[in-house]
């Protein structure tokens, strides 16, 4: 029995399915599964992981109704006959030494191996389960590729995200696979996986809206065991306002618009017991290239703020 499976969703990739999958098949490991997931696609991507099931007896290929990458890969996830899981997108590549170099990072006290991305850097470092959960609330590390995952980490709650959260699913996997994780989380300074970047992907048409953001943050607190809400109550703050604040991009006349929604109104009712946080956060964003705007910016919008919010001086 192969020791690996590698998840592949496919959704109309056939300009780059292929590609993907020779990089699979080329890897030095070689006691995988690759289960490619057909998620309804409407051009020749099914056809074409058909032909590779008839080349390879270590690809499994499954046929479903469209229902998005997340319940592609869950959909994989229940296929899967092995002990470890790996994503790939079925437009990106992996380097030829990509799974070995994940599995031998592997210990008993390991639950998760995170490589690098080709343009992106994580520094490397192995991190308790609770400094982990910290990143992901905060929404660092938040893909669902360049990592081997402990398939025991994955039940029934983990891909049961809203279908039209379409934009940010991987976070929310993420964070719910590390509440069902209790070893640590190593980050290896090998790049691994390579994106590929495209004007017609779904992040790319992705249009935000406040709806979206409400929806999302929503899934992202159901994400979290209701045990555990206290406890990170430090990083759902940093996670809510820094989702406000982008969207808006400090502008008042756009922040009043926010006022009928949850996340808005969980910024509010927090401030004064994270104003710390939100201190420390601006004073990053004060050093970036539009620091003479965001000043101006951030000024107004302290000023509503302590209008809105009687903050005691202690």
């Amino acid at each position: 029995m192969p020791i690996v499976s590698i998840i592949v969703p496919v959704y109309n990739t056939e300009k780059y399915l292929s590609q993907c999958i020779d990089s699979i098949l080329s890897q030095t490991f070689i006691d995988y599964e690759l289960i490619l997931v057909n998620d309804g696609s409407t051009d020749n991507s099914g056809k074409i992981c058909d032909e590779y099931a008839t080349k390879d007896n270590r690809i499994v290929v499954i046929h479903k109704e469209n229902g998005g990458a997340n319940k592609a890969r869950e959909a994989g996830v229940i296929a899967s006959n092995c002990e470890w899981v790996i994503f790939v997108d079925s437009d990106d590549i992996i380097s030829k030494n990509a799974i070995e170099t994940l599995y031998n990072n592997i210990n008993d006290d390991i639950d998760i191996v995170i490589g690098q991305i080709e343009g992106y850097e994580y520094i490397p470092q192995t991190l308790n389960i609770d400094n982990y959960r910290k990143s992901l609330l905060r929404s660092k590390y938040p893909g669902p590729v360049a990592r081997i995952i402990k398939k025991s980490l994955f039940n029934n709650k983990t891909f049961d995200i809203p279908s039209y959260i379409t934009i940010g699913e991987d976070l929310l996997m993420n964070i719910r696979l590390s509440f069902s994780a209790t070893n640590s989380v190593v980050i290896i300074p090998d790049v691994i996986y390579k994106y590929r970047f495209r004007e017609d992907s779904t992040y790319h048409s992705h249009k935000d809206n406040y709806e979206y953001y409400e929806y999302f943050f929503k899934s992202y607190i159901n994400s979290i065991p209701s045990k555990d809400i206290n406890k990170y109550q430090s990083e759902i703050f940093y996670f809510a306002y820094d989702k406000w604040s982008n969207f808006c991009g400090y502008s008042t006349d756009i922040a009043s618009e926010w006022k009928q929604f949850g996340i808005y109104k969980y910024v509010m009712q927090n401030f004064k017991f994270h104003r710390d946080i939100l201190r420390k956060y601006d004073f990053i964003l004060l050093n970036s290239s539009n620091y003479m705007k965001i000043i101006k910016s951030t000024i107004i919008l302290f000023k509503k703020l302590h209008n809105r919010i009687k903050i005691s001086h202690v």
